[in-house]
């Protein structure tokens, strides 16, 4: 069901969207601005805040999905945020692995190129001219790709169910 069947379009209806857009280019941002040598606690700990970042967005999209009036364009901006959160917490991990250990991947990787080899795990590209090294970083990057199918298969899945939901809820009255 479209957004169109659940309410009247209008200006409001581009707001979960600039939102999600919003907050994807804030978190990039923040990721090349974070002075690299510095992540406290190491690729441990980014993993551990990013995951966490994660469950309490899926959490909390969800229950907007449910009281929102527009359930297809909140699962837009679920599926943006969340995706934004996956990037920027493995481009962390794999740039900290890089820092405390320069051989944990073929080259020692820099912002760009740790941003770069993440979005080529998560779109299942893997061009192969950055290839972890060390066995955590590859235990990292395992967690790379099987955090992008679950993304992928269950979460759009998951948002697609709760958009269902929602819409049915709202036909209902």
């Amino acid at each position: 069901m479209d957004d169109s069947a659940a309410a009247a379009p209008g200006p409001r209806m581009w707001v979960p969207i600039a939102r999600g857009v919003a907050i994807t280019l804030g978190l990039t941002v923040l990721y090349f601005l974070l002075p690299a040598a510095t992540f406290p606690g190491g690729p441990t700990l980014v993993l551990v805040v990013g995951a966490v970042a994660f469950a309490a967005v899926m959490i909390s999209q969800l229950r907007a999905i449910s009281r929102t009036h527009r359930p297809m364009t909140q699962g837009f901006e679920t599926v943006v945020l969340l995706l934004a959160i996956t990037v920027v917490t493995f481009a962390m991990t794999h740039l900290a692995h890089s820092i405390q250990d320069p051989s944990a991947f073929n080259e020692p990787l820099t912002k760009v190129d740790s941003l770069y080899f993440t979005v080529t795990v998560v779109t299942t590209t893997g061009f192969g001219d950055i290839v972890p090294v060390a066995e955590y970083s590859r235990l990292a990057v395992t967690a790379n790709m099987l955090t992008s199918v679950v993304l992928v298969a269950v979460v759009v899945r998951i948002v697609a169910r709760a958009i269902s939901h929602a819409a049915n809820e709202r036909a209902r009255g």
